[in-house]
Protein backbone atom coordinates (compact mmCIF):
# COMPACT_ATOMS: atom_id res chain seq x y z
CA UNK A 1 0.00 0.00 0.00
CA UNK A 2 1.21 3.51 -0.64
CA UNK A 3 1.93 5.19 2.22
CA UNK A 4 -0.78 8.19 3.00
CA UNK A 5 2.10 10.51 3.18
CA UNK A 6 3.37 9.53 -0.30
CA UNK A 7 -0.38 10.41 -1.73
CA UNK A 8 -0.62 13.72 -0.11
CA UNK A 9 2.72 14.83 -1.05
CA UNK A 10 1.24 13.90 -4.75
CA UNK A 11 -1.89 15.35 -4.06
CA UNK A 12 0.13 18.64 -2.82
CA UNK A 13 2.25 18.65 -5.96
CA UNK A 14 -0.21 18.07 -8.43
CA UNK A 15 -2.71 20.94 -7.05
CA UNK A 16 0.45 23.14 -7.55
CA UNK A 17 0.86 22.51 -11.39
CA UNK A 18 -2.93 22.60 -12.02
CA UNK A 19 -3.23 25.96 -10.16
CA UNK A 20 -0.19 27.24 -12.16
CA UNK A 21 -1.88 26.05 -15.63
CA UNK A 22 -5.49 26.52 -14.63
CA UNK A 23 -3.96 30.41 -14.62
CA UNK A 24 -2.14 30.88 -17.78
CA UNK A 25 -3.85 31.59 -20.88
CA UNK A 26 -4.11 28.74 -23.40
CA UNK A 27 -2.80 28.90 -26.88
CA UNK A 28 -5.16 29.59 -29.54
CA UNK A 29 -7.08 27.09 -31.28
CA UNK A 30 -5.40 27.31 -34.72
CA UNK A 31 -1.60 26.68 -35.16
CA UNK A 32 -0.20 28.67 -38.22
CA UNK A 33 2.83 28.15 -38.70
CA UNK A 34 4.34 28.31 -42.56
CA UNK A 35 2.27 30.24 -45.89
CA UNK A 36 0.96 33.89 -46.47
CA UNK A 37 -1.16 35.46 -44.39
CA UNK A 38 -1.50 39.53 -43.53
CA UNK A 39 -3.12 41.03 -39.92
CA UNK A 40 -5.82 42.79 -41.74
CA UNK A 41 -7.70 46.09 -40.26
CA UNK A 42 -10.85 46.73 -42.41
CA UNK A 43 -12.69 50.19 -41.65
CA UNK A 44 -16.62 49.24 -42.06
CA UNK A 45 -17.94 52.06 -42.97
CA UNK A 46 -21.55 51.26 -42.22
CA UNK A 47 -20.15 50.59 -38.28
CA UNK A 48 -17.59 53.20 -38.26
CA UNK A 49 -15.43 50.96 -37.29
CA UNK A 50 -12.27 48.72 -37.48
CA UNK A 51 -12.72 45.09 -37.51
CA UNK A 52 -8.94 43.19 -37.27
CA UNK A 53 -8.60 39.70 -39.10
CA UNK A 54 -6.10 37.16 -39.94
CA UNK A 55 -5.95 36.09 -43.32
CA UNK A 56 -4.06 33.45 -44.40
CA UNK A 57 -3.54 32.27 -47.92
CA UNK A 58 -1.95 28.96 -48.60
CA UNK A 59 -0.92 28.69 -45.40
CA UNK A 60 0.02 26.04 -42.77
CA UNK A 61 -2.35 25.74 -40.37
CA UNK A 62 -2.81 22.89 -37.86
CA UNK A 63 -0.43 21.19 -40.04
CA UNK A 64 -2.43 21.18 -42.94
CA UNK A 65 -0.82 22.92 -46.27
CA UNK A 66 -2.72 24.81 -48.47
CA UNK A 67 -4.90 26.36 -46.52
CA UNK A 68 -7.09 29.91 -47.14
CA UNK A 69 -8.89 31.12 -44.32
CA UNK A 70 -10.30 34.24 -42.27
CA UNK A 71 -9.91 34.08 -38.38
CA UNK A 72 -10.15 36.33 -35.50
CA UNK A 73 -6.18 36.79 -34.00
CA UNK A 74 -7.65 35.60 -30.79
CA UNK A 75 -8.09 32.27 -32.61
CA UNK A 76 -4.99 31.76 -34.03
CA UNK A 77 -0.93 30.73 -32.45
CA UNK A 78 1.89 31.75 -34.82
CA UNK A 79 4.11 28.91 -34.61
CA UNK A 80 7.47 30.82 -34.89
CA UNK A 81 10.51 28.13 -34.78
CA UNK A 82 13.54 30.15 -36.46
CA UNK A 83 16.35 31.84 -35.05
CA UNK A 84 19.17 34.64 -36.50
CA UNK A 85 21.53 36.13 -34.78
CA UNK A 86 21.99 39.55 -34.30
CA UNK A 87 24.80 40.88 -36.41
CA UNK A 88 28.47 42.46 -35.75
CA UNK A 89 26.66 46.15 -36.29
CA UNK A 90 29.24 48.19 -34.76
CA UNK A 91 30.13 51.24 -34.35
CA UNK A 92 26.42 52.21 -35.13
CA UNK A 93 25.27 49.18 -33.34
CA UNK A 94 21.76 49.82 -36.08
CA UNK A 95 20.46 46.62 -34.24
CA UNK A 96 20.67 47.33 -30.62
CA UNK A 97 16.75 47.45 -30.58
CA UNK A 98 16.30 43.77 -30.84
CA UNK A 99 17.33 43.67 -27.53
CA UNK A 100 20.07 41.08 -27.42
CA UNK A 101 24.08 41.51 -27.76
CA UNK A 102 26.39 40.94 -30.90
CA UNK A 103 26.04 37.32 -31.84
CA UNK A 104 23.66 36.73 -29.74
CA UNK A 105 20.04 34.64 -30.83
CA UNK A 106 16.50 35.94 -31.47
CA UNK A 107 13.08 34.53 -32.83
CA UNK A 108 12.83 36.31 -36.39
CA UNK A 109 10.29 36.37 -38.87
CA UNK A 110 11.91 38.18 -42.05
CA UNK A 111 10.08 40.69 -44.30
CA UNK A 112 11.43 38.46 -47.53
CA UNK A 113 8.96 35.79 -48.44
CA UNK A 114 11.86 33.72 -49.65
CA UNK A 115 13.83 33.73 -46.67
CA UNK A 116 10.56 32.78 -44.04
CA UNK A 117 9.93 30.03 -46.61
CA UNK A 118 13.81 29.15 -46.20
CA UNK A 119 13.37 29.37 -42.38
CA UNK A 120 10.30 27.26 -42.39
CA UNK A 121 7.90 30.54 -40.60
CA UNK A 122 4.99 32.52 -41.26
CA UNK A 123 5.32 35.22 -43.81
CA UNK A 124 3.16 37.41 -41.59
CA UNK A 125 2.11 41.13 -43.10
CA UNK A 126 0.05 44.21 -42.37
CA UNK A 127 -2.40 45.20 -44.39
CA UNK A 128 -4.94 48.46 -44.56
CA UNK A 129 -8.44 48.36 -46.34
CA UNK A 130 -10.94 51.21 -46.48
CA UNK A 131 -12.36 53.76 -48.85
CA UNK A 132 -9.93 55.74 -50.32
CA UNK A 133 -10.38 59.15 -48.79
CA UNK A 134 -11.56 57.75 -45.28
CA UNK A 135 -8.64 58.57 -43.56
CA UNK A 136 -6.22 61.67 -43.64
CA UNK A 137 -3.34 60.90 -46.06
CA UNK A 138 -5.26 57.39 -46.58
CA UNK A 139 -3.34 56.00 -43.84
CA UNK A 140 -3.57 54.75 -40.45
CA UNK A 141 -1.77 54.14 -37.09
CA UNK A 142 -0.61 50.58 -35.63
CA UNK A 143 0.59 51.27 -32.18
CA UNK A 144 2.06 48.61 -30.14
CA UNK A 145 0.76 48.81 -26.52
CA UNK A 146 2.19 45.58 -24.68
CA UNK A 147 4.26 43.06 -24.80
CA UNK A 148 3.98 39.96 -22.24
CA UNK A 149 6.72 37.48 -22.90
CA UNK A 150 6.13 33.37 -21.65
CA UNK A 151 5.30 33.44 -18.26
CA UNK A 152 6.26 36.78 -17.15
CA UNK A 153 10.28 36.29 -18.10
CA UNK A 154 11.78 39.21 -19.70
CA UNK A 155 11.25 39.64 -23.44
CA UNK A 156 11.05 42.14 -25.99
CA UNK A 157 9.12 42.68 -29.46
CA UNK A 158 10.94 44.61 -32.24
CA UNK A 159 9.43 45.17 -35.70
CA UNK A 160 11.04 47.00 -38.59
CA UNK A 161 12.37 47.79 -42.14
CA UNK A 162 15.10 48.62 -43.85
CA UNK A 163 16.95 51.60 -45.67
CA UNK A 164 18.68 50.26 -48.05
CA UNK A 165 21.25 47.99 -44.98
CA UNK A 166 20.30 50.24 -42.49
CA UNK A 167 17.44 48.53 -40.49
CA UNK A 168 14.43 51.36 -39.31
CA UNK A 169 12.87 50.25 -36.53
CA UNK A 170 9.21 51.12 -36.15
CA UNK A 171 8.14 49.33 -32.83
CA UNK A 172 11.17 48.08 -30.13
CA UNK A 173 10.01 47.44 -26.64
CA UNK A 174 13.57 47.05 -25.62
CA UNK A 175 13.85 51.03 -24.48
CA UNK A 176 10.39 51.22 -23.20
CA UNK A 177 6.95 51.26 -24.85
CA UNK A 178 5.93 54.77 -25.92
CA UNK A 179 4.24 56.90 -28.13
CA UNK A 180 7.30 56.27 -30.68
CA UNK A 181 6.33 52.75 -31.00
CA UNK A 182 4.04 53.29 -34.36
CA UNK A 183 3.63 51.93 -37.67
CA UNK A 184 2.03 54.09 -39.74
CA UNK A 185 0.18 51.75 -42.93
CA UNK A 186 -1.08 53.05 -46.00
CA UNK A 187 -3.84 51.81 -48.27
CA UNK A 188 -2.56 48.23 -48.90
CA UNK A 189 -0.34 45.95 -47.54
CA UNK A 190 3.64 45.53 -46.57
CA UNK A 191 6.02 42.91 -44.62
CA UNK A 192 8.70 43.78 -41.92
CA UNK A 193 10.87 41.70 -40.16
CA UNK A 194 9.91 41.09 -36.58
CA UNK A 195 11.87 40.10 -33.61
CA UNK A 196 11.14 38.58 -30.43
CA UNK A 197 14.22 38.05 -28.13
CA UNK A 198 16.15 36.76 -26.24
CA UNK A 199 15.88 33.28 -28.12
CA UNK A 200 15.69 31.20 -24.62
CA UNK A 201 12.60 32.91 -24.10
CA UNK A 202 10.24 30.16 -25.19
CA UNK A 203 6.53 30.13 -25.35
CA UNK A 204 3.83 31.97 -25.35
CA UNK A 205 4.06 35.50 -26.19
CA UNK A 206 1.31 38.21 -26.19
CA UNK A 207 1.98 41.57 -28.11
CA UNK A 208 -1.17 44.46 -27.56
CA UNK A 209 -1.68 46.71 -30.24
CA UNK A 210 -3.99 49.52 -31.03
CA UNK A 211 -5.30 50.79 -34.33
CA UNK A 212 -6.41 54.31 -35.25
CA UNK A 213 -6.77 56.22 -37.70
CA UNK A 214 -7.67 60.10 -38.12
CA UNK A 215 -10.95 60.44 -40.43
CA UNK A 216 -10.91 63.24 -43.44
CA UNK A 217 -14.47 63.97 -42.16
CA UNK A 218 -13.43 64.33 -38.55
CA UNK A 219 -13.28 62.20 -35.29
CA UNK A 220 -10.65 59.34 -34.89
CA UNK A 221 -11.59 55.91 -35.12
CA UNK A 222 -9.60 53.53 -32.97
CA UNK A 223 -9.38 49.53 -32.45
CA UNK A 224 -6.85 47.57 -29.69
CA UNK A 225 -6.29 43.63 -30.71
CA UNK A 226 -3.93 41.29 -29.93
CA UNK A 227 -1.81 38.66 -31.79
CA UNK A 228 -0.31 35.49 -30.17
CA UNK A 229 3.18 33.82 -31.33
CA UNK A 230 4.06 31.03 -29.76
CA UNK A 231 8.07 30.72 -29.71
CA UNK A 232 9.51 27.19 -29.89
CA UNK A 233 12.48 24.82 -30.89
CA UNK A 234 12.68 23.99 -34.65
CA UNK A 235 12.59 19.81 -32.99
CA UNK A 236 9.63 20.61 -30.70
CA UNK A 237 6.49 19.95 -31.58
CA UNK A 238 3.46 22.55 -31.67
CA UNK A 239 3.11 22.88 -27.50
CA UNK A 240 0.07 21.42 -26.23
CA UNK A 241 -3.12 23.19 -24.11
CA UNK A 242 -3.11 23.63 -20.47
CA UNK A 243 -4.64 20.77 -18.58
CA UNK A 244 -8.81 21.57 -19.04
CA UNK A 245 -10.04 22.90 -15.47
CA UNK A 246 -12.48 19.74 -15.76
CA UNK A 247 -9.43 17.58 -16.39
CA UNK A 248 -7.95 19.32 -13.41
CA UNK A 249 -11.20 18.98 -11.39
CA UNK A 250 -10.75 15.08 -12.12
CA UNK A 251 -7.66 14.55 -10.82
CA UNK A 252 -8.17 16.34 -7.72
CA UNK A 253 -11.16 14.25 -6.78
CA UNK A 254 -9.33 10.65 -8.14
CA UNK A 255 -6.28 12.49 -5.33
CA UNK A 256 -8.80 13.15 -2.61
CA UNK A 257 -10.60 9.40 -2.85
CA UNK A 258 -7.31 8.31 -2.64
CA UNK A 259 -6.29 9.99 0.52
CA UNK A 260 -9.49 8.74 1.75
CA UNK A 261 -8.90 5.72 1.05
CA UNK A 262 -5.42 5.73 2.60
CA UNK A 263 -6.42 6.99 5.69
CA UNK A 264 -9.59 4.34 5.89
CA UNK A 265 -7.08 1.69 5.56
CA UNK A 266 -4.97 3.06 8.60
CA UNK A 267 -7.84 3.17 11.29
CA UNK A 268 -8.94 -0.08 10.12
CA UNK A 269 -5.04 -1.58 10.88
CA UNK A 270 -5.12 0.54 13.94
CA UNK A 271 -8.31 -1.64 15.26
Amino acid sequence: MIPVRTLAIGALLALAVLSGTAGARAAPANAYSAGHGDIVVRYDPVAAQFAVTIDIVNGTVNGVSGVSVILSPADVNVILRATKTRPNDAPSFAFAPIGVGIGEPYYAMPQSNSEATALGVPWLGLRHESPTGTFVSNTIQIRLTGVSPPGGSPGDFSLWSFSGFTPVFHMASSNGITSADVLGLPIGHDHFNLGLAPASTAGLWTLSFEASGQRAAGGTITQPFQIFITTTSAAAAVPALPVPQSYALALLLVLAGSLSFGAAAIGQSRT
